[in-house]
């Protein structure tokens, strides 16, 4: 039969090793929490640095587009341009001819 002290004894270790196993197992879920907030930093780093990226293709994208516009604008103006120019000749020539056969039916009248 074991003594009274052996046995308070048992129940100490006893205790002493529940404790432990309990300072381990928190322990191992401090662990598995670090862990888990690491891959989460992680993932949102990963995903903002996308998301970064999207932005900057979709700005890019865009600059190029408005540039597109203002070259196609600035062709379309200069298509306009050259018509009125030329509609301006015609304009220019038949003033000068409508002149001369004014002129010409005014000194064929003399």
């Amino acid at each position: 039969m074991k003594s009274k002290g052996s046995m308070t004894n048992g129940v100490a270790e006893r205790n002493r090793e529940i404790q432990q196993e309990k300072q381990r197992r928190a322990n191992a879920q401090a662990a598995a929490n670090k862990r888990a907030a690491t891959a989460a930093a992680n993932k949102k780093a990963r995903q903002d640095k996308l998301d970064a990226e999207a932005t900057a293709d979709k700005k890019r994208d865009q600059s190029y587009e408005d540039e597109l516009r203002s070259l196609e604008i600035q062709k379309q103006k200069l298509a306009l341009a050259k018509e009125e120019a030329r509609v301006k000749r015609e304009n220019e020539f038949i003033d000068q001819e409508t002149e001369a056969q004014s002129c010409a039916n005014r000194c064929g009248a003399i």
